[in-house]
């Protein structure tokens, strides 16, 4: 028998789908945030070296996102960096008590369209994020020598192995 409003499978797996592709995308803030640090500290485009772009990225991304945007307020201008600190706040929200606060919703398919619809803005949140800082350091990219071919070109050459 099926009860009315009852969750099917399909709608289940697509809420903790929807859940993964958010927590991806918080993922991919951390990670670009973690790049920004590491490069806004640089020297001057003639006087960088590998092993130096290396200490720089493996002490950034050992850091957790709080760190890295504690790091960072002084290098960002002030509305991204409270923007940051209200992302950080649902970040930790989805990563930490997300599941404990909504579990009793996850019984009726309105809810867990909500669910879904909630998590969808957790995704956007976090893609919008990681546009606006990459657009912001833009221009430090470029002095570095970052354009955008260079990154084609080394994305090309990490795709053919």
């Amino acid at each position: 028998m099926v009860f009315p409003n009852e969750p099917t499978d399909e709608l289940v797996r697509e809420m903790y789908a929807r859940f993964g592709l958010a927590y991806y995308h918080s993922e991919v803030l951390h990670r670009g945030l973690c790049i920004i640090l590491a490069m806004s500290d640089l020297p001057r485009r003639g006087l960088i070296t590998q092993p130096r772009v290396e200490e720089y990225l493996a002490h950034a991304f050992s850091l957790t996102l709080g760190d890295v945007i504690e790091a960072l307020a002084d290098k960002l201008p002030e509305e991204l960096s409270t923007r940051l600190d209200e992302v950080r706040n649902k970040r930790n929200f989805l990563a930490h008590h997300f599941w404990f606060d909504r579990v009793h919703l996850m019984f009726r398919a309105d809810q867990i369209q909500e669910l879904i619809a909630e998590l969808d803005r957790y995704t956007q949140l976090f893609n919008q994020m990681d546009e606006d800082t990459s657009a912001w350091f833009e221009n430090r990219r470029t002095e570095l020598g970052l354009t955008d071919d260079v990154l084609q070109q080394s994305l090309a050459r990490v795709l053919s192995g």
